[in-house]
């Protein structure tokens, strides 16, 4: 998508969300993707928010290459900036040998505060939690940005964990 504006030829099939994933934080950006640019990706998701509004946006972060709490927040926030509607954050898990390594393991509490800061600061739809992916109930993230139900109150949620309570669906648990 870095050769001049060819991510509006995407725009222009009219998706019905438009997901670029910037994976990491700026100061592990080099290093997790090589050859690619985080405030460019940035800057890229502003852009096509920009040429059209109404089209979700969406992107994803992986935790567990090095990043600090903090800098997971500042990169949650500049994506809010920008326009992003959706979110997923999940844990990196190490693929093969030649691979970088896993830095850390947060516990589920760290992806329920995250879970709870994203929807503060605004993100529509929210997927949180050690075993997400990019991908993870992607119809129901986006249901959820339209104004549907949360993907984490829903029968069989999977990994996602929130501070958000079963009671908006008549129970009352803390998921």
């Amino acid at each position: 998508l870095r050769i001049g504006e060819s991510y509006k030829k995407i725009i222009d099939a009219r998706p019905d969300v438009f997901n670029l994933n910037i994976e990491t934080v700026p100061g592990l950006y080099r290093q997790v993707r090589p050859g690619s640019r985080y405030f460019a990706s940035v800057e890229l998701l502003k852009n096509v928010k920009k040429i059209n509004k109404k089209l979700f946006t969406k992107s994803g972060l992986m935790v567990g290459l090095g990043e600090t709490d903090e800098e997971v927040s500042e990169a949650m926030m500049r994506l809010r900036s920008a326009g992003v509607d959706m979110i997923t954050l999940g844990q990196y898990l190490q693929p093969g040998d030649r691979h970088l390594q896993v830095d850390r393991f947060p516990e589920p509490s760290a992806f329920a505060k995250w879970d709870r800061e994203a929807r503060e600061i605004g993100f529509s739809a929210v997927a949180s939690g050690p075993l997400v992916r990019s991908s993870y109930r992607a119809g129901l993230l986006w249901e959820e940005a339209k104004g549907g139900e949360p993907v984490v109150t829903r029968e069989s949620t999977g990994s996602a964990v929130s501070f958000l309570k079963i009671s908006q669906i008549g129970q009352t648990q803390t998921i």
